[in-house]
């Protein structure tokens, strides 16, 4: 165990030089050497602290041999010297061996049982944590209420607090909103300000440390996981590349309609991703990625693959959209958005469906109808757009530097 952090840093290392994905910036940075350095050290290391632990090991076994030899070999004395002073005979000489040689094989087999229990400590007690949380959501989902057929008041949160194990900052700290029935929300921030965390809480990835979310005045925690899961859609700015046919890719995101060519087709027409479709060889059926001896796609086309799966689900209570046209340009990101807000509004008037958008860039989030602000794990500031320009507070500020660097003569 104590080698394990060694031996995945080398690991790590080694698949950032040779993989696809971190080779072209290592060789073009000319960081090979190094990050090779780097990599025989950590393995090196991870070598030093194994070796170390066997030769331990062997100090062990070779000390707890010495002792039982050493009462084997008394043993024996004490029984020949009783042998020649006529106090024993030959039976008892030869019944101390069997003893002897019984002893050690069954002490020999209980050693080794016992190392192999401990060993076993490292499967078996994250098994037994996965045994209970399986059985706690059996009986969640047992006890669990639906979600609403449809939103009449939208989705509260009230003091929520979130803290990533591990670390000693909250992610999330005290937050409490109001995302009305039908609306567009949109959330910004500073990276690391907890915006993507929010999110997760809302879908049920994570259940918040303390603090409650609801839906309609019902809490989110008594309300079935599953059933929630099934009304919502997400596109996530670090979004799945599966390597399937295209047409399975975007279908995944409603199982229930993965083979309706309907579905399919309008969800690839809200990710403006039908001129990606008419290249591939083989359109819908084109098999994805070249491991498998498919069509491997840029990151752009990867996203608007994303894309057009979130669009898949035709009647969410809650959408969201986390930095979802990161790696597209301007002018594809401008149609995107406006079709998705288009079907946010579709949404919000037929299920009272809540949109949130994550989004670091102020020109897709002007037009929603909330807009949070969140800075370390709060929300700072919260309303539409002009209020919050006229507020004159950090929305403001980072609006009006994003302004200037588009502007014309802008730092941009």
């Amino acid at each position: 165990m104590g080698g394990a952090e060694s031996y995945r840093s080398q690991q790590h290392l080694f698949e950032t030089v040779a993989s696809a994905e971190g080779g072209k910036e290592v060789r073009v940075a000319g960081a090979a050497d190094r990050l090779i350095e780097l990599q025989e050290q950590a393995w090196d290391e991870a070598v030093r602290i194994r070796f170390r632990a066997r030769v331990g090991a062997a100090l062990w076994n070779a000390a707890g041999w010495a002792v039982f030899v050493s009462a084997f070999a008394g043993a024996i004395a004490l029984v020949v010297y009783r042998a020649a002073t006529g106090a024993g005979g030959v039976g008892d000489l030869v019944l101390t061996v069997m003893m002897a040689v019984s002893l050690r094989q069954t002490m020999q087999s209980t050693v080794a049982a016992t190392v192999e229990a401990a060993g076993s400590r490292r499967v078996v007690e994250p098994y037994l944590w996965l045994r209970a949380y399986v059985r706690t959501q059996r009986e969640r989902a047992v006890t669990a209420d639906p979600p609403p057929t449809a939103l009449r008041r939208g989705i509260s949160l009230d003091r929520v607090d979130f803290t990533y194990p591990g670390t000693g900052r909250r992610a999330l700290d005290g937050v409490t909103a109001e995302l009305p029935a039908g609306a567009v929300v949109a959330v910004v921030g500073e990276y690391g300000s907890g915006k993507t965390t929010l999110v997760k809480l809302l879908l049920s990835l994570y259940t918040p440390d303390s603090g409650s979310i609801r839906l309609d005045g019902a809490d989110l925690a008594g309300i079935s996981v599953k059933a929630w899961r099934e009304r919502c859609s997400a596109v996530f700015q670090d979004f799945g590349r599966f390597h399937t046919r295209f047409g399975v890719t975007v279908g995944l995101g409603d199982l229930s309609r993965i083979d309706d060519t309907d579905a399919l087709r309008g969800a690839i027409r809200a990710a403006d991703a039908e001129d990606l479709v008419e290249r591939l060889p083989e359109g819908r059926d084109t098999q994805l990625g070249r491991e498998l001896g498919g069509t491997d796609l840029s990151e752009g086309q990867w996203q608007r693959t994303a894309l057009a799966r979130g669009s898949m689900r035709g009647d969410p209570l809650f959408f969201v959209l986390d930095e979802p046209t990161a790696s597209l340009d301007a002018h594809s990101e401008e149609a995107i958005f406006r079709r998705y807000m288009e079907r946010a509004r579709v949404y919000g008037a037929r299920t009272g469906a809540v949109t949130v958008v994550v989004s670091h860039r102020f020109s897709t989030v002007a037009g929603a109808d909330l807009i949070l602000v969140m800075d370390r794990g709060r929300i700072t500031e919260s309303g539409g757009h002009r209020e919050l320009l006229a507020r004159g507070g950090t929305y403001a500020e980072l609006y009006g530097l994003q302004a200037r660097a588009y502007a014309p003569g802008g730092t941009g």
